[in-house]
């Protein structure tokens, strides 16, 4: 799978189902929902390994910083299923304690996030960040950059909007990645699987 391995910091993958109609994932125990478009794909932990394969580290801060997150996300989707010998469009979703961005505005922590990324990915042009706005009647917020996703099989000009949505003690991180070309599916495409993500108000 052509999915940046430095946002796997943020979010990774875990799920897998066929794309045979829309479904739903759930997950109760955190409040969380999003309905896959009938023609994605949730991903698994094999696919992942086999991505991580491709991916070509040319950053040692990179890597250590990998070796260090130990989270899984919540859950992944993608437009094709994997293997796939292309950037794939992608949403990437995890769930963490707020830690030191606890009371932060959601604008707030996805810059610093950008910025930790931009350190770490190739080419790094940011492109815009949102002021506070809302996703599933939660503070959030975005940031949106392009980069080079640099694997062995070739490099891809990519996309990438991070979501911060705060939910009291908790942060959603929400990765949605497409080519700069969009050749095979456009960001806004992958915005609106995003926009379908339901979290609930618990604290």
């Amino acid at each position: 799978m052509r999915i940046c391995r430095s946002l796997l910091i943020l979010a990774g993958f875990w799920i897998w189902a066929d794309a045979a109609s829309a479904q739903p994932y759930t997950d109760p125990t955190i409040g969380f929902s999003i309905v896959k478009p009938s023609d994605w794909f949730f991903i698994d932990e094999g696919e992942i390994e086999r991505s991580l394969q491709m991916q070509k580290l040319d950053n040692e801060a990179l890597e250590a910083l990998i070796k260090k997150s130990a989270d899984k996300p919540l859950v992944a989707l993608s437009k094709f299923r994997e293997p796939y010998d292309d950037a794939n469009p992608s949403v990437i979703i995890n769930v963490q304690p707020a830690g030191p961005f606890k009371g932060a505005a959601p604008a707030h922590i996805a810059k610093a996030m950008t910025a930790v990324m931009t350190k770490l990915l190739r080419d790094v042009r940011l492109e815009e960040c949102s002021e506070d706005t809302s996703l599933s009647g939660l503070p959030a917020a975005y940031c949106q950059f392009t980069y080079i996703f640099v694997t062995s099989a070739g490099d891809f000009p990519s996309r990438t909007r991070l979501w911060i949505v705060r939910r009291q003690e908790h942060l959603f991180i929400i990765t949605g990645s497409a080519r700069q070309d969009e050749r095979n599916g456009t960001l806004a495409e992958v915005n609106a699987v995003i926009r379908n993500i339901t979290i609930d108000l618990r604290s």
